[in-house]
């Protein structure tokens, strides 16, 4: 069985985020920028297409893959956050899947573990280890 991607490629997305009508109030907590704007729609109309089972469209689950763009959009390019540490501390330490554990990957989530744990300021210059 050949695998779909499910990608979604949010800076194309966001090109067309002006055309949304920041005026008027949002209807969830969430896309609260989003609301009623083409891009919105267009995103969710796919979704919906391609999680119905009765569309020709249909993505089964063990094949879906989402696919964000983290370059700047989400996440800092040049500034580790929060989300950034715990993806790294949960792939090096604690995820299965990963087998080829590489010492210096598994160093920087220890390091990132017992820093938080133990409320201690990161080692100078670890915003630059991790990335390694």
């Amino acid at each position: 069985m050949k695998k779909k991607l499910l990608l979604v490629i949010v800076p194309a997305l966001l090109s067309s985020l002006i055309s949304c009508n920041e005026a008027t109030p949002p209807t969830k907590e969430y896309f609260k920028l989003w609301n009623n704007c083409d891009s919105l729609t267009v995103l969710k109309n796919y979704v919906n297409d391609v999680t119905n089972i009765y569309s020709p469209n249909y993505i089964p689950v063990q094949d879906r893959i989402a696919t964000f763009d983290m370059d700047g959009t989400f996440i800092a390019e040049l500034y580790p956050t929060y989300f950034e540490y715990i993806l790294l501390e949960y792939r090096a330490l604690y995820d299965e899947t990963y087998v080829i554990k590489d010492p210096d990957v598994v160093a920087a989530a220890e390091t990132i573990v017992d820093c938080t744990t133990n409320h201690k300021k990161f080692p100078s210059g670890f915003d630059m280890v991790h990335a390694h």
